[in-house]
Formats: C-alpha cells, sequence, structure tokens
C-alpha cells in the first residue's frame, strides 16, 4: 500500500512524480517483479502523476476501480 501526500504549496512541482519513481527503481534494485495498486477514478492527482512515468502500466477499470500493474 502506498499514499504520497504533498502538502498544498508544493503540489504540481513533481514531488510525488519523483518519489514514485524513486519507489520503483529501488523495489526493482530489491528484484521485485512489479507494483499493484488500486486506484479509486476520484483521485486524479494520482492517475496524472502515473501518466509521467517511465515505466509500462496496465491499468484496467473494473468494479468501479482502476487496477494498476507496473511490471519491471
Amino acid at each position: 500500500e502506498i499514499a504520497i501526500v504533498v502538502d498544498e504549496d508544493y503540489q504540481n512541482s513533481g514531488i510525488a512524480t519523483y518519489i514514485l519513481r524513486m519507489l520503483m527503481q529501488l523495489a526493482k534494485e530489491r528484484k521485485l517483479k512489479g507494483f499493484k495498486g488500486y486506484i479509486l477514478p476520484d483521485n486524479i492527482k494520482i492517475l496524472r502523476v502515473l501518466e509521467k512515468i517511465d515505466w509500462k502500466l496496465n491499468v484496467k477499470f473494473e468494479e468501479d476501480v482502476y487496477t494498476l500493474l507496473i511490471n519491471f
């Protein structure tokens, strides 16, 4: 489970994208195969962050929730 909270004064400055990229790099270095997560449709901010990362995403919308798979 992950949550990225950025103070309002620093939102839209790339902090969440940077944190997610660092987490992904650390996970890959530790031989994890990827991430799986669930995102509620009203969480527009995390969807925007995910659009910015360089990894291949597999996103499906099922049962009123997005299922996200990021394979390394």
